[in-house]
């Protein structure tokens, strides 16, 4: 196996800019931090499978299901559906960052 040197990895500063929404609306939930720490757990592997542009989409989806599920137990219906609707605009635009 080779190692791969920090000069070949490229960061994904336009997929964590739009990573940041999303943190701001489960922020905005303003849980107890023992709960908000799960959603920061999954926020932070979404970060780091995104952040070197050497993600797999399946395993950010599942992460986002992850987010929606714990919103189904710890927000409000409308607090789940604005998460939702930001991480399917997160989706989007990670979908065109990897083709174009």
């Amino acid at each position: 196996m080779t190692a791969v040197g920090p000069s070949s990895v490229r960061y994904n500063k336009a997929g964590v800019r739009a990573l940041e929404n999303v943190k701001e609306v489960v922020e905005s939930f303003r849980l107890p931090l023992i709960k908000a720490r799960k959603f920061y757990g999954i926020l932070n592997a979404i970060e780091m499978q995104i952040e070197d542009h050497g993600y797999t989409d399946d395993v950010v989806r599942a992460l986002d299901v992850s987010l929606l599920a714990l919103a189904e137990q710890h927000a409000s219906q409308a607090q789940r559906a604005q998460l939702e609707g930001v991480l399917t605009e997160f989706e989007r635009k990670l979908a065109r960052k990897q083709r174009g």
